[in-house]
């Protein structure tokens, strides 16, 4: 029996030999993060380009399912592009501020995901500091995290944005993400959720868990053990099919629920047929009347700059090859309930579509994030609806 035993572990251990050997000659290049510690700061290089590593800048968070890493920085590569990221001491991309706004400035607390973050571009190219070259006066602070939904992010300026007393907040609202991560389901506990009650009023529910999300498979930077297991190729490889199962289970439970799974999760967004299409608006318009209270309350004006996928912008998802889907949809309803609740809600696909047709690039082809030119759109179109007040 001994020897069976260590017979096994032998075998076991030459299988992951080969297999390291395998990976690493297929794909010289790999190279997981790499974690140390300089000066108390976490410094995570990102060497692999077809695993950007984007939640290595995460960590677990209880009111938040998770938020970026104080003082943490790096390097984002995909194949698309090579970015610099660096956090701040409450774990936001950007520098840290005074709580005292300087004399003479206008202070502007700009909420969102991923594209409010900056994937895809470095610090200096994101539509934040744009504004701010285009008025001196400006104040940008980023309160954006990749992955999250309008609840999180109101949640974070409550809890760190606020106490900056903004003059005004711009919150991003990705409709082919927000539509979905604004939906709770029983027994969903990545990040904390708005509820919509009988008499349609908003009610917060946090059943967040570390086993569940974007931290549920290692995929946030936890140092030690797991940050050693994703260094292999071979244990990283066996991971992701790990990964790939949890996948299928959440298919599954799509399909449980209705959903049509053998479809893209994106275009599902606007597939008016699905039961979820009605609850998913329904939560994310009454979620913007709960960023203006929270704007208002801290006293700032509340701004909302809503858009498509590229797909939509670029008009290769369409009615007329998707019928029953409604693209353009979400922006009507958005539209409609901001002029009925009286906040300041603007489409950016006019924008957006402005510069495809002027040979511009605003969207990376296969990331999907803004470009530079794609912030710089966004940038010009906020600072002149901020101007006409």
């Amino acid at each position: 029996m001994k020897n069976y035993i260590i017979g096994t572990a032998a075998a076991l251990i030459v299988i992951l030999i080969l297999l390291e050997i395998a990976l690493r000659i297929l794909n010289p290049a790999y190279s997981l993060q790499l974690i140390e510690e300089k000066n108390g700061a976490q410094h995570f290089l990102v060497l692999n380009e077809k695993d950007p590593g984007r939640f290595a800048f995460f960590r677990y968070d209880s009111a938040l399912g998770w938020k970026p890493a104080a003082n943490a920085s790096g390097r984002m590569m995909t194949e698309e592009y090579a970015v610099n990221v660096s956090m701040n001491k409450e774990g936001f991309r950007d520098v840290d501020h005074a709580l005292q706004k300087p004399p003479g400035k206008f202070r502007i607390a700009v909420l969102g995901d991923s594209y409010a973050w900056g994937y895809g571009a470095n610090y200096h190219e994101r539509f934040g500091e744009a504004l701010e070259q285009k008025n001196g006066s400006f104040e940008v602070l980023n309160f954006a995290a990749g992955g999250w939904g309008n609840a999180q992010e109101l949640l974070a300026f409550e809890q760190y944005g606020a106490k900056y007393k903004p003059d005004a907040v711009v919150m991003l609202v990705f409709l082919d993400n927000d539509l979905a991560d604004n939906e709770y389901w029983e027994g969903r506990c990545d990040r904390p959720y708005y509820i919509l009650q009988g008499d349609g009023s908003p009610v917060l529910k946090n059943d967040t868990s570390a086993s569940c999300g974007p931290c549920r498979m290692m995929e946030c930077g936890q140092g030690g053990f797991r940050d050693l297991v994703k260094a292999s190729p071979a244990t990283d490889f066996l991971l992701n099919f790990e990964v790939g199962r949890f996948g299928l289970d959440i298919a599954k439970r799509m399909e449980a629920r209705g959903e049509a799974s053998s479809i893209l999760p994106h275009l599902q967004m606007y597939n008016t047929s699905d039961s979820h299409f009605e609850p998913r608006l329904a939560i994310t318009t009454a979620l913007l009347g709960v960023g203006k209270n929270i704007a208002e309350s801290s006293g700032a004006r509340f701004y909302v700059f809503y858009f498509s996928a590229r797909h939509i912008v670029n008009g290769s998802w369409n009615a007329q090859d998707f019928p029953g889907f409604e693209f353009e949809g979400p922006n009507a309803r958005i539209a409609d309930y901001c002029k009925k609740n009286g906040i300041s809600c603007f489409d950016l696909n006019p924008a957006l579509r402005d510069a495809i047709a002027a040979g511009g690039k605003p969207f990376y082809p296969k990331d999907g994030h803004f470009t530079p030119q794609g912030n710089a759109v966004v940038a010009d179109e906020i600072y002149q609806r901020m101007q006409r007040g």
